[in-house]
């Protein structure tokens, strides 16, 4: 393995099935945590959407503050489906570059992210059918170290730095490999094998 694919996603609320992706972030680094290439793109929604109107008050302030909703929500549904249909292909031209389908298993890039197997890998899946078959099965979940170092080592978080309230996909994405290179070298982990 010579990569990490870091992920985060943006979404209207917590369901896979009803909610909305509004934004992507996808950061490849190598394992020593150099990036090699990042993006950032705004999924636009209908403001008629269901799933817009129905965003929890808490997901709606959350992507007010950090301006995601004005920059996503479109007032037209054939601008919002024009818009949309430009960022998947923009994703899917990253995701050909960089984590293409028909890899190994061995070579293809380990997920990595905070709640990246049980949050962004789902809504990854449903937005594009071939995501399994780019990344690798197994990932990297910091916010599963960061709560294990919590629980049974917590001298490990002395000096770990803290989540910004940015709530934007690459400013998350920052903020994973930030808290992953602290709970890295506080195992002694920092030293990347040849």
């Amino acid at each position: 393995m010579t990569h990490l694919f870091w992920l985060d996603v943006e979404t209207t609320g917590l369901d896979t099935a009803r909610d909305l992706v509004l934004a992507v972030g996808m950061r490849l680094t190598t394992v020593d945590l150099e990036t090699v290439s990042e993006i950032e793109v705004v999924t636009p929604a209908w403001a008629g959407e269901l799933a817009v109107w129905n965003m929890s008050p808490v997901a709606k302030a959350m992507h007010d503050r950090s301006g995601l909703y004005g920059l996503a929500v479109r007032g037209t549904s054939q601008s919002a489906i024009d818009e949309y249909v430009k960022a998947e292909g923009r994703i899917l031209r990253w995701l050909d570059e960089h984590a293409p389908t028909g890899l190994d298993m061995a070579e293809r890039p380990r997920l990595a992210g905070n709640n990246v197997a049980t949050f962004d890998r789902p809504f990854m899946c449903r937005y594009t059918s071939s995501f399994l078959n780019r990344v690798h099965y197994r990932s990297i979940d910091v916010s599963t170290l960061h709560e294990t170092a919590k629980l049974y080592a917590p001298g490990m978080l002395e000096g770990c730095p803290g989540k910004r309230d940015v709530h934007m996909p690459l400013a998350d994405i920052d903020d994973a490999i930030s808290l992953f290179r602290h709970l890295r070298g506080a195992m002694g982990l920092d030293r990347v094998a040849a």
